[in-house]
């Protein structure tokens, strides 16, 4: 079963990020965190989603800034870039919007 996960996660590892084992490990871990961690990131925007009835720009701002995490392992595979696509991804989980709940 692991191994299937693995091969699961390593589709999104492209060779040139499999060159020693600590660099496989940090792409295996960017490629995991960014297909599963949304969903985590979600159950955020569902509780803002019942609080909130006015659902304004912000609120659909920090849709958009969870849901983009699942571009980034697709711009590793295509990419190969981990260094810049980390960079972007710690930048797009900074953003920050105030929602006002009423």
């Amino acid at each position: 079963m692991r191994t299937n996960f693995l091969s699961v996660i390593d589709w999104f590892v492209p060779p040139e990020a499999n060159t020693d084992p600590a660099t496989l490990g940090r792409a295996r871990i960017f490629a995991f965190s960014h297909v599963f961690g949304p969903c985590l990131g979600h159950t955020i925007s569902l509780f803002l989603y019942f609080v909130d009835r006015q659902r304004g720009f912000p609120f659909w701002t920090i849709v958009a800034c969870i849901s983009a995490f699942w571009i980034l392992p697709f711009g590793l595979k295509l990419t190969g870039k981990l260094p810049q696509l980390a960079l972007f991804s710690v930048a797009n989980l900074h953003v920050r919007h105030p929602v006002r709940v009423v």
